[in-house]
């Protein structure tokens, strides 16, 4: 029974990293080597008990795009299920550019969480995503087409949530379930500065400079 018991905690996860704030993430290598995915790390208990004999992550969490290995470096493109499941020390997610995909669960029960940043790489979320996230004020998501996500919030009380969304994109938002159910929908006009400067002042000047969308 012990050779057999073996093999299932020497794979609990591929390799961890630890942040800069001190949190500690945990990945798998996907196969072919085509990026890492973020898992929970005690893969021999149930994946609700993922955390089980781990320090949890804790405050304004900031995933990796990118993370290293053994001299290779992976990008981060999965966000695996059950991922941060009950971390409740959690009070934001920043989910980077490289994710394309979002499991099940991955932020379920992440009581503490009032703000979360999804990536425009996304296309769906997975059942319960964002489940019991009941403390949750405000979401940016950078998708310009509203992903899939019927069961996404669970038990959420979306009602109470801020839904930051590009401005092209604000009607699409406001007519797509579930996200035309946020309490409230705003779109963030991408700005930019301008700045004039003269190539010879003795010939003259130049005006327009500011702010434009």
């Amino acid at each position: 029974m012990i050779a057999l018991l073996l093999p299932t905690a020497l794979w609990a996860f591929d390799f961890s990293v630890t942040l800069p704030g001190g949190n500690t993430l945990y990945f798998d290598i996907l196969p072919g080597g085509a990026g890492a995915k973020l898992v929970y790390p005690n893969s021999t208990a149930t994946p609700t008990q993922g955390w089980s004999g781990y320090a949890q992550p804790t405050g304004s969490l900031l995933i990796p795009s990118a993370v290293e290995n053994d001299n290779s470096v992976y990008a981060v493109v999965e966000i695996g299920r059950f991922a941060l499941y009950g971390c409740s020390g959690l009070t934001s997610i920043e989910v980077p550019e490289s994710v394309e995909s979002i499991d099940n669960s991955a932020f379920n029960m992440c009581t503490g969480l009032t703000q979360l940043y999804l990536p425009s790489a996304v296309t769906s979320l997975g059942s319960q995503t964002v489940g019991n996230c009941t403390a949750l004020t405000d979401l940016w998501i950078d998708a310009l087409t509203p992903p899939a996500a019927t069961y996404a919030f669970y038990n959420t009380p979306v009602e109470n949530v801020t839904l930051h969304v590009p401005a092209e994109a604000y009607t699409a938002y406001s007519t797509t379930a579930p996200w035309s159910t946020f309490g409230s929908i705003v779109y963030e006009q991408t700005v930019a500065s301008v700045t004039l400067l003269v190539n010879n002042p003795l010939r003259g000047t130049v005006i327009g400079g500011g702010t434009y969308p």
